[in-house]
C-alpha cells in the first residue's frame, strides 16, 4: 500500500495500489477481516459505492475502460439481464463509483489501482444500453477514523 492516510487523499497519478480489498476500505474508515464483493456503500455518503472491478470481460459481466481511463463500459452478456439492469443503474442513488480496478503486477500478484472518481452519466446508459461511468474527479478524500468495523461481510 502506498498511501499515508494522514495526507486526507487518494490521487490517481500517484499510482496508489492496494494488494487487498480490506486494504483499500480502510482508506474510508471500514475495517474488515474480509471482504469479496464488488462493491460497497459509502460509510458517508449516500450516493458514493467503493467499487472493485475487474476492467474485462468475465462471467457474466463485459467491463471496460478506455484508453484514456477516462470513461468505464458496463454490460451483461445476457441481454434480458442487461435490460433489466439499465432502470437499476439509472434510478439509483448510489451514481457516483470511487474505482480501485482488479489488476496484477509484473509479479502475478493482485493489486487494486485507484482509477478516480466516476459518475454515471444516465443519458448515455440509456442511448448505449450499458452503464457508461464517467470519470469526473482523479482526487478524492479519505477519512482517518474508524466508521466500520466486522470479521466478514
Amino acid at each position: 500500500m502506498n498511501l499515508n492516510l494522514k495526507q486526507g487523499y487518494i490521487n490517481v497519478e500517484e499510482n496508489t495500489a492496494f494488494r487487498n480489498i480490506t486494504d483499500a476500505l480502510k482508506c474510508f474508515g471500514i475495517y474488515y477481516k474480509g471482504y469479496q464483493r464488488a462493491t460497497i456503500p459509502h460509510p458517508t455518503l449516500n450516493n458514493v459505492e467503493i467499487c472493485f472491478p475487474k476492467l474485462f470481460n468475465h462471467g457474466e459481466w463485459i467491463n471496460n475502460i478506455d484508453a484514456s481511463e477516462e470513461t468505464i463500459y458496463e454490460k451483461n452478456i445476457d441481454s434480458d439481464k442487461n435490460e433489466k439492469q439499465l432502470p437499476l443503474w439509472v434510478g439509483s442513488e448510489k451514481n457516483i463509483r470511487y474505482v480501485f480496478a482488479y489488476s496484477k503486477d509484473s509479479l502475478g500478484l493482485t493489486l487494486y489501482r485507484f482509477k478516480g472518481e466516476f459518475t454515471l452519466n444516465k443519458e448515455t446508459t440509456l442511448r448505449k444500453k450499458m452503464a457508461v461511468w464517467e470519470r469526473t474527479a482523479t482526487v478524492i478524500p479519505t477519512i482517518k477514523e474508524v466508521i466500520k468495523k466486522g470479521k466478514n461481510y
